[in-house]
């Protein structure tokens, strides 16, 4: 990322042209782990880019209202999803305990500051499901974990109902329930 380029400029240019992933697609197909382990009725998708998983979840479970968050408002324009919120991760304009599910796959690696989106995750929200990258940073991640430091990581924000590595699709996937 330039310098000279803020975030949010890094990230609409990272969207512009580029295509949505297809429904049933490799990209559906990793959050599998995130749709098997939904608490509650209300899910927001943090860093939800295209809202593709938001998409899939609208069409798997009716019974759920879903909301899309990310800061890339190029990408908001072009999911076509709605609701999507224009924000940053760690300082959603909502209510406490606004959502029984906050997700966020594959994106806490880019952010500046993980621990601050969990404080914030953890005041919207009940539970977190959450996929990282396992292994090597990609180009642009920030943060990589293994699974002793993402648990250590996320041990203080509440109880880990699960932490799996799943070599197949190079991620960490984690539940967490949020403890105050």
């Amino acid at each position: 990322m330039n310098e000279q380029m803020s975030t949010v400029e890094y990230w609409n240019t990272i969207y512009t042209g580029r295509s949505t992933a297809q429904p049933g697609g490799h990209e559906t197909d990793r959050f599998a782990p995130v749709l098997a382990n939904l608490e509650g009725p209300r899910v927001i998708d943090v860093a939800a880019g295209y809202a593709d998983l938001c998409k899939r979840i609208r069409r798997e479970r009716s019974d759920l209202t879903v909301v899309a968050a990310d800061f890339a408002d190029e990408a908001m324009h072009r999911s076509g999803f709605k609701p999507y919120v224009l924000t940053d991760a760690t300082a959603m304009p909502f209510p406490d305990r606004a959502f029984d599910t906050v997700i966020c796959t594959q994106a806490m690696g880019y952010m500046a500051d993980p621990p601050a989106f969990l404080r914030e995750a953890r005041r919207v929200g009940w539970w977190l499901l959450l996929t990282v990258s396992d292994g090597e940073p990609a180009a642009g991640v920030r943060w990589a974990w293994t699974p002793d430091t993402l648990h250590a990581l996320l041990e203080p924000f509440g109880e880990l109902e699960f932490l799996s590595a799943l070599p197949d699709l190079a991620m960490l996937v984690a539940k967490l329930r949020f403890t105050a």
